[in-house]
């Protein structure tokens, strides 16, 4: 056989093998979200607790009382006059979600008062423990984002 075949032979026969390797497998393809608009009244969060987990919606801020139903459910949405409705569930997904925040933006984390009726019959808006305020509290202050927390 000629050197030419016998070198595409051998080259054929690593990468055949090489096939169950990590060495050279592509790596994980991270996704950056596109970095949100500054607000003129900041942003909202709003946090519940659904079977033992913790949900949180980042909404633009207005002047407006918001219901429940307005927070808790709907679509994600960031519309290209700068409306954003964006929900996370537990602590990770919503330090991702805050990373797309500018830097200096305000973001005023809301308790129940700031619901259309105030309703707290247990199904409503609440903090969570103190040490996951703290976590976001930290990762806001490294983020320079200013976090307003209500009680």
């Amino acid at each position: 056989m000629s050197k030419t075949v016998c070198l595409m032979l051998l080259l054929i026969c690593m990468v055949a093998c090489d096939r169950g390797s990590t060495l050279y497998a592509p790596s994980p393809t991270v996704t950056i979200l596109p970095a949100l608009r500054r607000s003129m009244k900041g942003y909202e969060l709003y946090s519940w607790q659904v079977d033992g987990a913790w949900w949180f919606t980042l909404i633009t801020g207005t002047n407006r009382t918001k219901s429940l139903e307005e927070i808790t459910s709907g679509e994600d949405v960031v519309s290209e006059d700068g409306w954003v409705r964006l929900h996370a569930q537990g602590l990770q997904a919503l330090e991702n979600l805050l990373q797309r925040l500018p830097e200096e933006e305000e973001l005023f984390w809301a308790g129940a008062q700031w619901l259309q009726g105030a309703q707290t019959d247990g199904d409503g808006l609440a903090l969570p423990p103190q040490e996951m305020v703290q976590d976001v509290k930290d990762h806001c202050e490294r983020r320079g984002v200013v976090l307003h927390v209500s009680q």
